[in-house]
């Protein structure tokens, strides 16, 4: 479990959009309203910043073997050969990779109205889906059960994927990729490190997860130095 810290302000009033428009203008007229005294007054009581700790979990991620065993999976690839690979092929023609970009695992790129497109499957609360913070967008809690349900041109909304022809690897992934595959169906995340294995092979088990968000801690506060402009009458405007 890891935690990431951030400095945020403590709030004052609500946050929510209704409010938003209200809360400012109610701060803006006591900007206007205050005088030197009052200044000074905030000045020296001063404003706190929270700190706030996110902690995660790591989790491997479950249909590895299977991704492996798909032969539209091909592995590390990037945009350019992918639709290299799809050129002159029918609509609904995919394939499946890895994703370039650190925050996600993987990435579609398939053939659609004529173009070359592409989507990365995000993942949120366990579950796999092209756009994760949406709810009523389909997900799955697994890659492949994303993959099986937009093979259906009716289950497809004319901006998401169309996966319906899979574009078949070429070439078979190593003893070790597959080896990895099997290993990380019987293990967990944290689970390999208790291993017997060396810890480059631990950290090539591991490769393939996802971070899961499971609480957020307020930390102590502390205060924030007051501008120099507001400690002296003569520097508020």
């Amino acid at each position: 479990m890891s935690g990431d810290s951030s400095a945020v302000p403590q709030a004052t009033c609500d946050s929510e959009e209704d409010t938003a428009t209200l809360c400012l203008q109610s701060r803006r007229q006591k900007q206007h309203q205050v005088s030197g005294d009052s200044h000074a007054h905030v000045s020296r009581q001063g404003a706190w910043k929270v700190h706030t700790q996110t902690d995660y979990i790591h989790c491997l991620v479950p249909d590895l073997l299977q991704i492996t065993g798909n032969p539209c999976y091909w592995g590390v690839m990037d945009r350019y050969e992918a639709e290299a690979l799809l050129e002159g092929k029918p609509e609904g023609t995919f394939l499946l990779r890895d994703s370039a970009q650190e925050d996600y695992l993987f990435s579609v790129n398939f053939r659609r109205y004529k173009r070359f497109l592409r989507a990365r499957i995000e993942q949120w609360n366990h579950n796999f889906s092209f756009d994760a913070h949406d709810p009523c967008v389909f997900h799955s809690s697994t890659v492949t059960g994303l993959l099986e349900h937009y093979k259906d041109p009716s289950s497809c909304m004319f901006f998401e994927p169309l996966l319906t022809i899979s574009l078949n690897r070429t070439f078979p992934f190593s003893l070790q990729y597959i080896c990895r595959a099997v290993i990380c169906r019987c293990t967990t995340y944290n689970g390999t490190d208790g291993l017997p294995l060396p810890s480059v092979l631990q950290d090539f088990l591991k490769e393939y997860h996802y971070k899961q968000k499971v609480r957020v801690r307020w930390l102590e506060g502390e205060p924030v130095k007051a501008k120099e402009t507001l400690l002296s009458p003569k520097g508020i405007n």
